[in-house]
């Protein structure tokens, strides 16, 4: 008896998921600030929110969750060809390179910080690519895992 297997919106829905839980858990230390922010009606916390963001905060935890993923796809065994090759392995690294520039640029005052804030295009370029691969790499790791552990699927 053959097992039906999970539609590709399934996979979608698992790595979504995924971005959701480790996007929480790794920005906790900003939730925990917007908490005491708001508790104390506005008194405490908002400089430290403030440097969180100037510091890239949201942009270093969009790479580190690429990063996260790349390694689990590196782990997995699995090897990719052609352009998911690229894909799969360059990109994060050429999102590595790019934030690194921008971070070393900024703290060099070369440029200003803002290119951190929420609203900046390098802030939401980065995390917008950065969930993109994350969705489509880690659904492919999902499929292929499945596969590879029930062939019946």
């Amino acid at each position: 008896m053959s097992k039906k297997r999970p539609s590709y919106f399934a996979y979608l829905w698992k790595s979504t998921k995924w971005i959701i839980l480790n996007a929480v858990f790794a920005t906790a230390p900003l939730w925990i600030l917007c908490v005491l922010y708001f508790a104390s009606e506005k008194k405490i916390g908002g400089d430290e929110i403030d440097l969180l963001i100037y510091d890239g905060a949201i942009f270093f935890v969009s790479i580190s969750l690429v990063g996260a993923v790349l390694v689990d796809y590196i782990l997995s065994g699995f090897r990719p060809m052609g352009v998911a090759r690229f894909v799969i392995y360059l990109f994060p690294l050429v999102v590595l390179f790019a934030a690194g520039t921008n971070f070393l640029l900024i703290k060099f005052n070369i440029i200003s910080n803002s290119r951190f804030l929420l609203t900046s295009s390098t802030t939401l370029w980065t995390v917008s690519l950065s969930i993109l691969y994350i969705l489509f790499v880690k659904t492919d790791l999902y499929i292929k895992e499945d596969l590879n552990n029930d062939p019946r699927l």
